[in-house]
């Protein structure tokens, strides 16, 4: 028998659901609330003010720790593998070979799990370029490499290097602020 929470202001049935979909959904906060059944209006609306509630915000976290035992992940292993993804252009560039006809070429000769592990993908194509006795087989091979700048904007977030939160003064009042606009408009 699970134990139904408490929560104040949103029926734990849609915090549920809301966030459910916003842990599985890439964090889509605005996509989250339509499926707990806010209208797409109301939705962009009320973005700030559901996932600030203290029931949203402990649910969240509650999740996130329980994933977090689940899968024993931790600040360490995260940053370590998206250093690896980062780096993947530099870890790969020596197993690139120029071949006797100037092509780019890849061997992979005494490469190790993790080096290969840089790889998303790997794909061959062969055929024949030319006709008759000139003809010649040809291999190319194409590697998929991972997203580097979504690792490098990934730790950057996480290391606090991107301040992605905009900062507003609150010195003046607002309805200051609009008066002093609508005094440059009328002068201007």
């Amino acid at each position: 028998m699970t134990k139904k929470r408490s929560y104040k202001g949103i029926a734990p049935e849609r915090v549920q659901l809301l966030v459910e979909t916003y842990l599985n959904n890439n964090y889509n906060k605005k996509e989250a609330l339509i499926a707990a059944g806010y209208s797409p209006h109301s939705a962009g609306f009320h973005v700030h003010n559901v996932f600030e509630k203290p029931e949203v915000k402990a649910e969240v976290e509650r999740r996130q720790t329980n994933a977090k035992k689940k899968y024993e992940l931790n600040e360490e292993w995260v940053i370590t593998r998206l250093m690896r993804i980062a780096n993947a252009p530099e870890i790969l560039a020596k197993f690139k070979v120029v071949g006797y006809d100037g092509q780019l070429t890849w061997d992979f000769t005494g490469a190790t799990q993790e080096e290969l592990s840089t790889i998303e993908g790997f794909s061959s194509d062969h055929y024949t370029e030319g006709k008759g006795e000139d003809a010649r087989q040809v291999k190319k091979f194409k590697i998929d490499k991972s997203d580097v700048k979504g690792a490098l904007d990934s730790l950057c977030r996480r290391l606090g290097l991107f301040n992605d939160k905009l900062t507003v003064g609150a010195e003046e009042r607002l309805i200051e602020r609009i008066q002093r606009g609508r005094n440059q408009l009328s002068k201007g």
